[in-house]
């Protein structure tokens, strides 16, 4: 017989097991969601890149405004290295920029490194140079400083900023350091004492310059662990730096189809101002 409630006296208090057995999933079912914020994904690295790895220069500006915020959500989107430059303000921060263009591709009032980093922050840079009519086209860009690209995007991507001076590579380094780590960088220079101290800090260097003015055997003598080779109609004859044990870039491609040619010489990766037309979304070599 089931006790009834009397009136005026407090029901004993007895121990509520299906509440209790429902706290307790709910606690497990918190800590499950706790594990898996706080632990940390799969980094993305230079080594763990899949190739040909295509890396957008000025993170895609035939398809995108150049070094701008947009282009590298993109690039983060579909998988491309942003192969941004990078420049100082007046204020001597690090920005997505081209040093020489700046002033008059955003319009500014004074060069670059004349320019408070809160008057770069709020111009706009100009349209991709494309001649596509799609949004992204004729949408201005945003433009960002390099800390604040490497906040948003610094674990989930390896970035390739072009680099000429030991004073840049130290706060690429610092702001790498902080934000994601050196072995998913890729500095490109024409400078080898750049390069050779990039790949002590840990990163990765990749020589852009004249290849008629070095030789494999010096670049690797320096250190650098990459090079970019002008892609023609030829094919590339990567021999010389494949015994040094550099890892070849192809630098100008203009397509899929020349791309798959180019991966039958065994390149690491391509340089490219349109990523979209080199590799598309579909075949993308990091997701």
């Amino acid at each position: 017989m089931s006790k009834k409630f009397e009136f005026g006296k407090q029901p004993a208090k007895g121990f509520n097991a299906p509440l209790i057995a429902g706290g307790l999933v709910l606690v497990g079912i918190l800590i499950a969601v706790a594990v898996f914020v706080l632990t940390p994904k799969d980094r993305l690295t230079v080594d763990g890149l899949n190739t040909p790895a295509v890396a957008a220069l000025g993170g895609g500006s035939d398809s995108l405004p150049a070094n701008s915020l947009e282009a590298v959500e993109e690039n983060a989107k579909f998988g491309y290295l942003p192969a941004v430059d990078l420049a100082k303000t007046a204020d001597d921060d690090l920005v997505l920029a081209n040093a020489e263009t700046a002033q008059a591709d955003l319009n500014l009032a004074q060069p670059l490194n004349e320019t408070p980093t809160d008057k770069f922050l709020s111009s706009k840079i100009p349209p991709a140079k494309g001649k596509g009519d799609s949004e992204e086209q004729t949408r201005p860009g945003t433009p960002i400083t390099f800390d604040d690209a490497m906040k948003r995007y610094g674990k989930y991507l390896v970035f390739a900023p072009r680099v000429e001076s030991q004073e840049v590579l130290s706060d690429v380094l610092d702001i790498t350091e902080k934000r994601s780590n050196p072995d998913a960088l890729i500095v490109r220079s024409t400078s080898l004492e750049v390069l050779s101290a990039a790949e002590e800090a840990g990163a990765t260097g990749m020589y852009i310059g004249e290849v008629t003015s070095t030789t494999p055997g010096e670049l690797k003598e320096a250190g650098v662990s990459m090079v970019a080779l002008e892609a023609g109609e030829e094919d590339l004859d990567t021999d010389a730096y494949d015994s040094a044990g550099i890892r070849v870039w192809a630098s100008g491609v203009a397509s899929e189809k020349q791309l798959k040619a180019l991966e039958q010489d065994g390149i690491f990766g391509a340089l490219t101002t349109d990523p979209f037309a080199v590799q598309p979304p579909a075949v993308k070599s990091n997701k």
